[in-house]
């Protein structure tokens, strides 16, 4: 016997299997003819024997073969081992894709199957001894591969893979994974054909997943579908081979390394389009982020400015108010301790008083109600058509008891046929603060001018005097809410101070302009403008 590769027997306890690749060098001894005996026995596989053929070749040409096998086997280990590797690292940083996971499972179990495809590197590093065991491993790593594809496929493509073929895969790899581990090789080789039917079956699905994912443009169809169909081609090929029904060789190696590489492409534009999709997401929530803090923070204002106006607003009202009706509880209790005492044209004069005082009083709060609306932004202005000379004339009507008594001369100048756009309310209470201290401030037999002159953009009204003026120490703080500049008219009206602030308010909410030019004891010219359109 010139060589033995395991040992045969005429009993399964006699003879021990092999797979190695034995090699046999022949020289000049053996004579110009040769013939080969070969002793074989079976009673591990049911199509056990020569699984290649007898291979008779140049030395140097044979050595040169193996070592590009191993090369090649060894290549596609640590290609499909490092990619195994660096999704499963992938999926440990980043847990919600499993994607990852499973490409990592399925990369790992191809590059240990290169261990028995090929070189067949395990069965010839480890004494056939051990060929039960190998064997069992060498079909472990082959059962599993469909199952752990199918889940990858699924973590791809969740909308195009039903879960009950899943299912029957699942269970039938779990069945089959006993049945190897539990039961001798004669037996399970016997069944594996079953299995390798349902691998052609699933690869089948797995082609209808992909035609269905290219369809609905699914993210990485194309490249995962280009891919596929090699390794299916491959698959086929190397289960023929097995089945001993061709014999082309097995291109296992080449048909996985190719496949796995475009899914890391497939895998890696997939990782890169989360991330970038990321970004994109960073990036929108810093700018809500931002524009939030902005309305946080104009809001804060806001509030701010409100309470501040409450604050202003209550400070007001408890400091103006005081007086008058202090005026009125004074006016009564004179009323009620002397009422039996007094005449009754002193009692209609006490009585005058109190009314004139609670007169005063309900306009004053109607003026602070006013202004704290103007300023708090809650007063929007409605713009409609305003005739200004006959709007003019109204508001000099509701002052005709006071124009007449000081037997005042008003001459509105203002054009009859000026129609402008603005808030009639706003504006004539506008006009009514302004000619109410005209006339107030004005002497005797006095003169009041109402005049109106047009803009570019806009028009300009001024109301002109000749009354007693304004102080000009009281002019810088004219508009101040705050700081109270009223006087006595000049028949000793009294004032609540506040008619101009509410002036400026409303003409600031017109975003207009106002301007006071006085001279003590010659009578005030007040000028405003306001941009609007005139119709």
């Amino acid at each position: 016997m010139v060589k033995e590769n395991g040992r045969i027997g005429k009993s399964r306890t006699e003879m021990v299997p092999s797979y190695k690749h034995p090699s046999l060098i022949l020289d000049n001894s053996f004579g110009d003819e040769l013939e080969l005996c070969l002793q074989i026995s079976n009673f591990y596989h049911p199509t056990g024997g020569l699984r290649k053929s007898i291979n008779l070749s140049d030395i140097q040409y044979f050595n040169e073969s193996k070592k590009n096998e191993n090369a090649i086997g060894w290549l596609v280990f640590g290609a499909t081992f490092m990619m195994g590797l660096y999704h499963l690292i992938i999926y440990i940083m980043r847990k919600s894709d499993k994607s990852a996971l499973m490409f990592s499972i399925f990369c790992l179990d191809v590059s240990f199957r290169t261990f028995f495809t090929g070189s067949v590197f395990l069965y010839e590093v480890f004494p056939d001894e051990y060929w039960v065991y190998i064997h069992k491993l060498d079909l472990l790593t082959f059962v599993i591969s469909l199952p752990f594809f199918i889940y990858f496929l699924q973590s791809i493509f969740p909308n195009e893979v039903h879960k009950i073929p899943i299912k029957i895969i699942s269970f039938a790899g779990i069945i089959f994974v006993l049945i190897v581990l539990l039961s001798y090789s004669n037996f399970y080789m016997k069944l594996i054909a079953v299995y390798q039917l349902l691998m052609v079956v699933g690869i089948i699905y797995c082609i209808y997943i992909l035609i269905r994912a290219l369809l609905q443009k699914r993210e990485g169809s194309v490249i995962f579908f280009n891919g596929s169909i090699f390794l299916f081609i491959i698959a086929i090929n190397d289960i023929l081979n097995q089945m001993l029904i061709i014999r082309t060789g097995y291109y296992a190696n080449w048909g996985l390394l190719i496949f796995l590489f475009s899914q890391t492409i497939m895998l890696s534009r997939r990782f890169s389009m989360a991330y970038y999709r990321l970004e994109e997401l960073q990036k929108s929530l810093d700018l809500k982020v931002k524009e939030r803090t902005i309305e946080l923070e104009n809001a804060k204002v806001l509030a701010e400015n409100a309470n501040k106006l409450k604050d202003k607003f209550i400070s007001l009202v408890s400091h103006d108010l005081k007086s008058p009706i202090a005026s009125v509880i004074g006016i009564l209790s004179i009323l009620k301790s002397e009422i039996n005492e007094m005449s009754n044209e002193e009692k209609l004069l006490f009585i005058q008083r109190a009314e004139m005082s609670s007169r005063n009083s309900l306009n004053l709060i109607g003026t602070l109600l006013d202004i704290n609306r103007l300023q708090s932004g809650e007063f929007e202005l409605e713009l409609l058509p305003y005739s200004a000379f006959s709007e003019v004339e109204k508001v000099i009507n509701k002052l005709w008891t006071q124009i007449q008594e000081k037997k005042i001369k008003i001459e509105n100048a203002v054009d009859k046929d000026l129609v402008i756009e603005a808030d009639k309310n706003l504006l004539n209470e506008v006009f009514m603060n302004l000619l109410t201290n005209s006339v107030k401030f004005s002497n005797k037999e006095g003169r009041i001018s109402i005049e109106c002159t047009k803009l570019m953009d806009g028009v300009e009204f001024s109301i002109q005097d000749y009354g007693t003026g304004i102080d000009p120490s009281l002019l810088p703080n004219i508009f101040e809410k705050e700081i109270r500049t009223t006087t006595l008219g000049t028949f000793g009206e009294p004032g609540t101070g506040l008619g101009l602030p509410l002036v400026y308010d409303i003409i600031t909410s017109f975003h207009g302009m106002i301007q006071i030019n006085s001279t003590k004891d010659s009578g005030t010219k007040i000028t405003f403008t306001i941009p609007t359109k005139i119709l």
